[in-house]
């Protein structure tokens, strides 16, 4: 049996690297750098579970295409609104528009 998992950084320890400094859900909130790293990462393991999936000519999966691309915000601090919360989340690569997109 094959098993998936992810070891990802807290986005709090290690915000040069990890936190968009946005923060819909308040700035003492650590959700929300950890809500977009971790949305990066979930897409490329469903879209790449064995990492020898796709990968375009610069050796870049999917959602790496649009890494730290938000796009254009849709409220205050955030580009994404799913279930009536907000998010800002990294926009993913779509074949559907050969660009970066956000969806909900």
């Amino acid at each position: 049996m094959t098993v998936q998992y992810a070891n990802q950084p807290y986005a709090a320890t290690v915000t040069s690297a990890c936190d968009a400094g946005r923060y819909p859900n308040g700035q003492s909130t650590d959700a929300d750098a950890t809500i977009n790293v971790t949305s990066h990462e979930h897409r490329e393991s469903i879209n790449d579970p064995l990492g020898n999936a796709w990968y375009d000519r610069r050796g870049y999966e999917g959602s790496d295409k649009c890494a730290w691309d938000f796009g254009t915000l849709t409220g205050p601090d955030y580009n994404q609104t799913i279930n009536r919360h907000h998010y800002f989340l990294q926009q993913e690569w779509s074949n559907a528009s050969s660009g970066c997109a956000l969806h909900s």
